[in-house]
């Protein structure tokens, strides 16, 4: 679709399956300077925010392009610290995007389709609902959540 995907997240054990689902390039913000990366690679055209966590978000708007975007689709309750200089100057944005209405899944579907993308399941007996419940709210849930009631 013209872009490189860049996946960010705090160590490697995410590293193999980003580059698996499509990822061009990793990084681990423990161990590298995840601005500096983006920067070296011309700046982030949009930076979509998966993570419940501020301090996943807070810095990287040095790392957009000009007109760049960071997009957060994860709910988190702490105050965002953003250097406004950098928006300003970039003309960037930082936007908010509540997802899961029946046109963002009818998208989702859609895309799914025309790109031939499967659905990757974490499958849950009904006994195990509560483990499974569990999953999804600590945030440790890889992929959705199903609850199998056979």
């Amino acid at each position: 679709m013209g872009f490189r995907t860049v996946a960010i997240s705090r160590g490697d054990d995410k590293k193999d399956l980003s580059l698996e689902l499509g990822a061009d390039k990793f990084i681990n913000s423990s161990s590298e300077n995840v601005v500096e990366e983006l920067q070296n690679m011309g700046g982030a055209n949009v930076i979509l925010v998966t993570a419940p966590s501020t301090k996943a978000v807070e810095g990287l708007e040095n790392s957009l392009a000009l007109f760049g975007e960071i997009i957060i689709v994860a709910a988190f309750h702490e105050k965002l610290n953003i250097d406004a200089g950098a928006l300003l100057m970039k003309k960037a944005c930082i936007k908010g995007w509540k997802s899961g209405d029946n046109y963002d899944a009818r998208e989702t579907i859609d895309f799914s389709i025309f790109s031939d993308v499967k659905s990757r399941n974490e499958v849950f007996s009904f006994s195990d609902s509560v483990e499974a419940f569990q999953s999804m709210t600590s945030s440790k849930a890889m992929f959705k959540v199903v609850v199998d009631f056979d």
